[in-house]
Formats: structure tokens, C-alpha cells, sequence
């Protein structure tokens, strides 16, 4: 029972001491991974590396101390045992003794019993004298160790207390760096973004004037081919028409000559009258069926010429409308381009909104959302104003237009005001014409040279035939209005009466001027508008989108990023520390758990 006794007292040493070396070995290893720090802590981690390393050795000299002790008892125990199996067979030697050998015997057996017991009491003294100092050897180590564990605990809270302020210091610096660095990003980002978006305005300039380009090379082209069309169609109605005049000067000669033939037969030969007459007969339906072939081939050319000069103007109206086509791909190219970047925008808009509601929802603020009037909007801005301009043309245009379609429905002698009306603006609107042009027209008939003026002006002017009632309406409504400041010029001119009643010849020209103006604002073509775009508001709408987040809530946003940064940090640094504070107060409920026991079997 001593002997289990002293191995449950002395058992419980072999633990404190692994508990002892973990800590060292736990000590050695946060001061390996404290090694990696700045160099001003590395003779603080030094110290405390040579106070566990003396403290390592000074356990192991206890450890192979308490092992010799165990080894002395172990001996003393066996050479008692080894006695006392001795002394055994002396003892039960002498069993079969006579009785008066019996005292003897007992006596000496009794000797032998105290001798043995003695020995055995002895041996009990030494151990428990052992045991006791032993005991108090292990109280006086257990103080010592709490002191040494209170100062190292001490040491190590200045130690966490030095690295914190040094992390914080280095993360101070490393903030400051990674902010240098994300401005740079962000100025290099924005740059880059700048110079992509003026690459891409470059490539749509140009796209755009090489657009233009090809539009006038087109126009120019269509121009010079009408031209020439036209010159040669007038150049073979005046060859047509000398042709005519020439055969029909020809007949009357030959007419002339007949009647002269016929005067000298009758006086010189009666009797060949009729053979003269006959054969002057027969030439004459040569000649007329000669005259009519000619006439037949003749308007067979002019149907040709009209028929290419129609082909002629329908490939100007193909290539006019191909060009309105392309204006139009173009305004609708570019009108989707800008819806999106303008819905990227929008999103980015929104972004930043949510971001900063969230930001004042952290930091306890009430968040208002501000008034943006431009996100209603979409669609580029000169573009919707040319779309709502149509219901704002002024109320004398529809009058107008109603009445030229009233006109257009109207009676016989409205077709006859039309055609003098056009008559007369041919005649006043010649100087518009060519000189090359009106001596190839003068041999032609007055309704053909006034029908071909006629197309020449609307063609020049780019009014559509169509509209030709409209402007006659036009010029009569514009008479009407000047009516009352042009009744004393009027009366002047008497050889003009017919068409003064209709409107003035000096009115002609401010008439069709007005006219066109009106006639152009509302039928204006794709490409005047994408051409006669204000790009004046673009630049303050596009600035409207960054302009969303005010300078003040930017430097908020900073300084709350700073402050989470910071705030973050230090919830790094108490993670960190959490498990070290969670593996000293395991120790310490350890070491308060031996400390109980061996005060309670002291």
C-alpha cells in the first residue's frame, strides 16, 4: 500500500512536466512564427527563447533527479525483500524441533521477526521522510513555477501589446501604399477610358464625313448624269424637230415645182397632162408614205428618250431613297449606341445609389434619394426635340395643305389657274436654268418647253411633282395676304392683267422663297437631321450622370472606407488572438486543477 501510495504521489510529477514542455514547445513555436516580424522586436524574442530554454533544461534535471530517486527506492525495497526471503527458510527451518529446542528456537525466530521489522520500520521512516521532502520539494516547484508563469504571462502581454502596436504602425503604412496604389489605378483606368471614348468619337467622325462624302459624290453623279440625260434628249428632239421642218420644206418646193410643171405641160403639152399628174401623184405618196415612216421612226425615238429619261429619274429617286436608307441606319445606328451606353450609365447610377444608402444605413444616416430629371429621359436629346418639332409647325402650313388637297380634288378651272400659275413661275424662275439649256428647249413647243422648265425647277428646287398643286396653292394664299399692298402695282401693268389677278411677278420670288422654308420644315430628310444636330447639351447630360454623387458624400465615402478598413484590422487582430487566449485559459484550468489535487492530498 506505501509502495502504491508513493507511485500515485510521484505520478502525477511526469504530467506537469509534459504540460511544462508544451507550453516551452508552445512558447519556442509563437516565438518561430514571431521570428518573421520587424527586426526591433528580435531581442525581445531572443530573451524569452533563453528564458524557455533554461527553463526546458532545469525540468529535465528535476526529471532525471526524481528518476534516480525512484531507482534507490526500487533498490532499498528489493534488498529488504531479498532479506526478508531469507530469513524465511531460518524461520521455518526449525518446525520439527524438540520442545526444549522450541524457546530457542521461537526466540531466535523471534529475533529474526524483529530484526526483519526493525529493517521494515526503517525502511517505512526513509520513505516517508522521503515522501515528505519530496512533497515539500514538489509545493516549493509548484510556487516557483506559478511565479516564473505569472512573469512569463506578464512578459507576453507586453510582447502583444509591443507587436500590436507595431502591426498597427505596419498596416498604417501599407494602407497608405495601397491607397497610393488605387489612386494610381483609378487615374490610369480613367485616362484609358477617356482616350477609348475618343477613339470611338474619332471612328464615328469619320465614319460619319465619310458618310457625307460619298452622299454629295452620289448626288454630284446623279446630277451630271440627269444633266446629260436631258441635254441629249432635247439635243435629238431639236434634230427631230429640223428634220421636220426641213421635209416640209422640201414638200412645198416640190409642191412649187409641181404646180410649175403643171403650168408649162398645160402650156406646152396637153396631151401629157395626165401622165404628169399621175406620176407627180405617185411621187407625192412616195413621199408621203416617206414622211410617215419618218414621223413613225421619229416618235419611236422620243418614246425611247422619254422612256430613259423616266429610268433616268427613277434611279435618282432609287439612289435619293437609298440615301435616306442609309441617313436613316445611320441616326438609327447612332440612337442605339447612345441608348446604350445610356443604360450602362443608368446602371452604374444605380450602383452608386444603392452603395451610398447602404453607406448611410451603416453609419445610422437617413438616406433621401436625389431628384435625376435626365433618367426619365432616353434617347439622344436633339432627336426627341426634332420628334415633338412636327406638332409645333405654325397653322398657316395646314391651312395651306388643306387647301392645296382641295385643289388637287378641284374643278377644271382650278387645273387652268395651275397651269397658268406654273407658267408664270416658269417665266420668273428662268434665270435659275442654264443658257445651254433654254437654246436646246427653244425649238420645241411652248407646252413641251414649259413642261420641261417646269420639271428642271422642281427638280432644282427639290420639290416632288407631286407638291406642285401645293405650291401653286401656296403662291395664291401668299397673293391673297399681300393683296392688300400690291392693288396699286397691279393696276399698273395692263398687259399683265390675267396673270396679276392670279399673283404679282415681283411676288414670285419672296412667295417660292417662303414656301420652300415651310416646305422644307415639313419634309425634312433623315440626314438634315442627323447633319443639323446641336451637339451643345450632350456634354452637360453625360456630366449630369457623375455628377449624381456630391464631393462631400465622395470624401464620406473615404473616410468610411478608412474607418471599416481600421475597424476591420483590429477584428483581424482579436481572431487572431482568440485562440491564444483560448489555449492560456485551458492552462490555467489545468494548472488550477493540480493545484487542487495535490492540496488536497497534502
Amino acid at each position: 500500500m506505501d509502495e502504491a501510495d508513493k507511485d500515485t504521489e510521484v505520478a502525477p510529477e511526469p504530467s506537469v512536466a509534459t504540460e511544462n514542455q508544451e507550453a516551452g514547445n508552445g512558447f519556442s513555436n509563437q516565438n518561430g512564427e514571431e521570428e518573421t516580424q520587424e527586426p526591433n522586436v528580435e531581442a525581445k524574442e531572443e530573451q524569452t527563447q533563453t528564458n524557455i530554454q533554461t527553463a526546458d533544461a532545469r525540468e529535465l534535471v528535476k526529471r532525471i533527479e526524481r528518476e534516480k530517486a525512484l531507482k534507490t527506492r526500487t533498490e532499498m525495497i528489493e534488498k529488504v525483500r531479498k532479506s526478508c526471503l531469507e530469513n524465511l527458510p531460518s524461520v521455518y527451518s526449525d518446525e520439527n524441533v524438540i520442545d526444549h529446542e522450541i524457546k530457542e528456537t521461537l526466540e531466535r525466530q523471534q529475533q529474526c521477526c524483529d530484526v526483519i521489522i526493525d529493517a521494515e520500520k526503517e525502511l517505512i521512516n526513509t520513505l516517508q521522510q522521503e515522501l515528505r521532502m519530496r512533497g515539500n520539494c514538489y509545493v516549493k516547484d509548484l510556487r516557483e513555477f506559478s511565479e516564473e508563469f505569472n512573469v512569463t504571462c506578464e512578459r507576453m502581454q507586453k510582447q502583444n501589446n509591443s507587436l500590436t502596436e507595431t502591426y498597427r504602425n505596419e498596416l498604417a503604412q501599407i494602407e497608405k501604399t495601397h491607397k497610393g496604389e488605387i489612386e494610381d489605378y483609378l487615374t490610369k483606368d480613367r485616362t484609358e477610358w477617356v482616350q477609348h471614348l475618343a477613339d470611338l468619337w474619332d471612328k464615328v467622325q469619320e465614319s460619319l464625313t465619310e458618310r457625307r462624302r460619298t452622299v454629295k459624290e452620289y448626288e454630284e453623279h446623279i446630277r451630271s448624269q440627269k444633266m446629260e440625260h436631258l441635254n441629249a434628249y432635247i439635243a435629238k428632239q431639236i434634230e427631230f424637230n429640223e428634220r421636220i421642218q426641213h421635209l416640209e420644206r422640201e414638200l412645198q418646193c416640190e409642191k412649187g415645182t409641181k404646180k410649175m410643171m403643171q403650168l408649162q405641160e398645160r402650156s406646152t403639152r396637153k396631151d401629157g397632162i395626165e401622165k404628169t399628174v399621175l406620176r407627180q401623184r405617185m411621187q407625192t405618196n412616195r413621199q408621203g408614205d416617206k414622211h410617215t415612216s419618218q414621223d413613225k421612226d421619229l416618235t419611236k425615238q422620243t418614246l425611247k428618250l422619254s422612256e430613259d429619261y423616266k429610268r433616268c429619274i427613277q434611279k435618282y429617286e432609287r439612289a435619293q431613297k437609298q440615301m435616306k436608307q442609309f441617313a436613316a441606319s445611320d441616326v438609327a445606328k447612332y440612337k442605339k449606341l447612345w441608348l446604350m451606353v445610356e443604360a450602362d450609365l443608368k446602371q452604374q447610377v444605380e450602383k452608386a445609389l444603392a452603395i451610398d444608402s447602404q453607406i448611410h444605413r451603416h453609419l445610422g444616416l437617413a438616406w433621401k434619394r436625389p431628384s435625376m430629371p435626365f433618367m426619365e429621359r432616353s434617347g439622344p436629346i436633339q432627336l426627341q426635340k426634332q420628334t415633338s418639332s412636327p406638332a409645333k409647325q405654325p397653322i398657316q402650313v395646314e391651312v395651306d395643305l388643306r387647301c392645296s388637297q382641295a385643289m388637287m380634288d378641284g374643278s377644271e378651272s382650278e387645273a387652268d389657274t395651275l397651269e397658268k400659275v406654273m407658267e408664270l413661275l416658269c417665266d420668273e424662275m428662268g434665270f435659275l436654268m442654264e443658257a445651254e439649256l433654254l437654246k436646246q428647249l427653244a425649238p420645241l413647243e411652248k407646252e413641251k418647253q414649259a413642261a420641261m422648265k417646269l420639271g428642271y425647277l422642281l427638280c432644282a428646287l427639290g420639290i416632288k411633282e407631286e407638291d406642285a398643286p401645293k405650291l401653286s396653292d401656296f403662291l395664291l394664299k401668299y397673293k391673297q395676304q399681300q393683296s392688300e399692298q400690291t392693288e396699286d402695282a397691279c393696276a399698273e401693268f395692263n398687259d399683265m392683267a390675267e396673270t396679276s389677278k392670279l399673283i404679282h411677278p415681283n411676288h414670285v420670288l419672296p412667295a417660292l422663297k417662303s414656301f420652300l422654308h415651310q416646305y422644307r420644315k415639313t419634309n425634312p430628310s433623315k440626314s438634315e437631321h442627323l447633319e443639323d444636330r446641336d451637339t451643345s447639351e450632350d456634354a452637360a447630360y453625360w456630366e449630369s450622370f457623375g455628377n449624381i454623387i456630391s464631393e462631400d458624400k465622395l470624401r464620406m465615402w473615404d473616410t468610411a472606407e478608412s474607418k471599416l478598413k481600421q475597424y476591420h484590422a483590429v477584428l483581424e487582430e482579436i481572431s487572431e488572438l482568440i485562440p491564444k487566449t483560448e489555449r492560456l485559459k485551458q492552462q490555467n484550468t489545468e494548472l488550477r486543477q493540480l493545484l487542487q489535487q495535490i492540496a488536497c492530498k497534502l
